[in-house]
Formats: C-alpha cells, sequence, structure tokens
C-alpha cells in the first residue's frame, strides 16, 4: 500500500481473539496518531517531550489525512501530544475537520485534564485521561502541576502508569480500582513506563506484577497481534464493574499505525518520515 507513494504494511489479519482462528482482514485499515503538540503544561519526570516548541502544520494535516483516507480505512484517531489540548482552538479545530470529513472514524484524545470539562461537549468517541494516583495530592506530585479533581465523566478512560513509589504492587492496583469504584469510573489501564530516561529505567515496574487470577476478577477477553503484542480485558467486580484494560509487549510495537508528528506523516512512532510539511 501506497501513500505519497511511500510504501506501508498494513494488517493483514485481526488480532486473534481467545486464541480462535485469525480472520483475514478484507480491507485494508490503519489506527492514525496526531501529535498536535510537543510541549506539556506538566512536568512529569518520565515525559520525553521537553524540547523547543514546534509549531503545528494545520494544513499539512489535513492533506495527510485525505492522503490515507483516499487510501485506506481509518479505524481510530487519537490526538497526542506533549498535552495535545494545550492550545484548545487548535485542538477544536482539527477535531471538527475528522469528524465532518468521516464521521465513522473513532476519535480519541489523550489528556492530562487540562480542559476536561470542555472536552465532554466535543462529541469524542473517547476521552483517555492520564491519572496515575488514587490520591489526590500523589497524583499532582506525579504531574509536577495542580490537577483536576476529576468527576465521572461520559467516555471516560483512565489510564494509570505504573510506577515504584507510588502504583507499584497489587495492593495498590486494587485500591486504585475500589478508588474507580467508589468514583463511578468503569474503564481503567494500567501501563508500563517505556524506557526513555533514567527516571523511567529506575521507576519501571512491570505490568506482569499483578495476578488477575483471583476472586473478584473476570477475564473477559485477549487479543494477540501474532508474536508482536497481547491485550487482555478484564472486568473487576465491586459496586459497579471496572474494565481492565492491559497490554503486553511480546517482541516489539507493530502497531500498524500512521502518526501525523506536528508537521511530517511517519510510518509509526519511531519510523520513517513518510512526508515533510
Amino acid at each position: 500500500m501506497k501513500i505519497f507513494n511511500y510504501d506501508i504494511q498494513t494488517k493483514k489479519y485481526y488480532c486473534q481473539l481467545n486464541n480462535h482462528s485469525l480472520k483475514e482482514i478484507s480491507s485494508p485499515i490503519i489506527n492514525v496518531y496526531v501529535r498536535l503538540q510537543n510541549i506539556c503544561n506538566a512536568k512529569c519526570n518520565f515525559c520525553a517531550f521537553r524540547g523547543e516548541y514546534i509549531p503545528f502544520n494545520e494544513n499539512g494535516f489535513k492533506e495527510a489525512l485525505k492522503e490515507i483516507r483516499s487510501k485506506l480505512k481509518i479505524n481510530r484517531l487519537s490526538f497526542t501530544g506533549g498535552e495535545p489540548t494545550l492550545d484548545f482552538e487548535l485542538f477544536k479545530r482539527c477535531l471538527k475537520f475528522v469528524q465532518d470529513f468521516d464521521s465513522d472514524i473513532f476519535t480519541v484524545v489523550n489528556t492530562n485534564g487540562l480542559h476536561l470539562n470542555e472536552l465532554e461537549e466535543l462529541g469524542l468517541n473517547s476521552i483517555a485521561l492520564s491519572r496515575h494516583h488514587y490520591n489526590q495530592d500523589k497524583n499532582d506530585e506525579i504531574f509536577g502541576i495542580k490537577t483536576s479533581d476529576v468527576k465521572n465523566i461520559k467516555n471516560l478512560h483512565l489510564s494509570c502508569n505504573l510506577i515504584k513509589g507510588y502504583i507499584d504492587s497489587e495492593d495498590e492496583i486494587l485500591k486504585y480500582l475500589d478508588w474507580c469504584d467508589a468514583n463511578g469510573f468503569t474503564d481503567v489501564g494500567f501501563v508500563a513506563l517505556m524506557k526513555v530516561n533514567d527516571y523511567c529505567k529506575e521507576h519501571f515496574i512491570s505490568q506482569d506484577i499483578f495476578n488477575f487470577d483471583r476472586k473478584r476478577f473476570i477475564k473477559v477477553k485477549e487479543y494477540r497481534n501474532k508474536d508482536c503484542c497481547k491485550c487482555c480485558n478484564y472486568l473487576y467486580g465491586g459496586n459497579n464493574l471496572v474494565n481492565i484494560y492491559s497490554r503486553h509487549y511480546i517482541k516489539s510495537d507493530n502497531n500498524n499505525a500512521l502518526v501525523y508528528d506536528l508537521n511530517k506523516l511517519k510510518d509509526g512512532f519511531n519510523g520513517k518520515v513518510i512526508k515533510e510539511w
């Protein structure tokens, strides 16, 4: 498959569900990530985005999206950063362009909650909020800023980094889940740090620390992308059922994604530049 005369690889099979037979994909699909900012209002020690500001090329983004959609179905488009809502007017313009361009695209924003209440009104399919501790003071400490007191927002997914000294054990994960249950949050994912700097290496906690084989947990689904990665979904039973997402890398992160990174289209986050504007 060629995008701007560059050959990209697309998935030929859906991820294998619960060890069932592989199912071939009839029409090529792709996930797209849009990096709107390379800076952030927070000061997380595990973050790699601390460089000099680079402006987002809006016209390049629109051209790239049109080219991709002319060749492939876009399954999911995620706005990321830095903090993608730092320039909130830019974010709203780009989101509206996607929604008007193809209403079937599943839209997601990955945010630290800078404009959390306003995001709820924009028609996103999912809001992925970084929330790395159930205790407000400790969450503020991780982010290096005063973070929002969250409330039960529609379509809110919580993403929690596993960090030594914070959420770093089975007991702490259970406390986090009980906090979710008590506050009406029903969708959470636990993520291991990417080893991008010394802090991440020193504070790394593997997702394998947790044993889901216990009461109050039900394994619902397991998706495997051959020998690259495995995703698992569990239900945690409390007053409400909490959906838990966990991703495990086996060999490499072969996510079959295109990334519009500020002013260039890339073949994956760490892949080659397809076109620059």
